[in-house]
């Protein structure tokens, strides 16, 4: 076997892709740690990916949406 042989096989194997993924992924992550870092000290709720803060408002009506819009208003503006 081959040096070229040796490096077609290992690109066929699915953990060879899951290391790259997983390697650029933290690099991604670690290339941006200044701005998680500068996001984590605002003033706020938390807020998820992708649901923001739609998690504090699920539990009720419309009514029970606005009353937490003032309330939050009230809190951090």
């Amino acid at each position: 076997m081959t040096l070229m042989d040796a490096i077609l096989l290992s690109l066929q194997k699915p953990s060879f892709w899951y290391a790259c993924f997983i390697i650029t992924y933290v690099f991604y992550l670690w290339s941006r740690r200044k701005q998680y870092v500068l996001s984590w000290q605002l003033a706020g709720p938390l807020a998820f990916p992708l649901i923001g803060n739609s998690y504090l408002v699920l539990d009720g009506g419309v009514s029970n949406v606005i009353n937490k819009m003032h309330k939050a208003m009230r809190d951090y503006w």
